[in-house]
């Protein structure tokens, strides 16, 4: 079975401003703090964990096809 989700921070995390505000040192050092803590957590242990910075246009284009990212993601970065 797969389960896919897409996660929306309504919240700052404390310490770092909003990505809008953020420098991209800032934006990596959040995603890894997000990242690090999922693995930590038994919900989160055995998940996959994919950066959009680190997929292909073809891959974003299916994930945007298939509703689990939104256009505004698909064409960011």
């Amino acid at each position: 079975s797969v389960i896919s989700t897409r996660i929306r921070l309504a919240r700052n995390i404390k310490g770092y401003p909003f990505p809008g505000n953020s420098s991209p040192e800032q934006l990596q050092e959040c995603l890894k703090k997000v990242f690090d803590v999922c693995d930590k957590s038994k919900y989160f242990k055995d998940a996959t964990k994919i950066s959009l910075d680190d997929i292909s246009d073809i891959d974003r284009r299916l994930l945007l096809e298939r509703h689990i990212i939104s256009y505004e993601h698909a064409v960011s970065s």
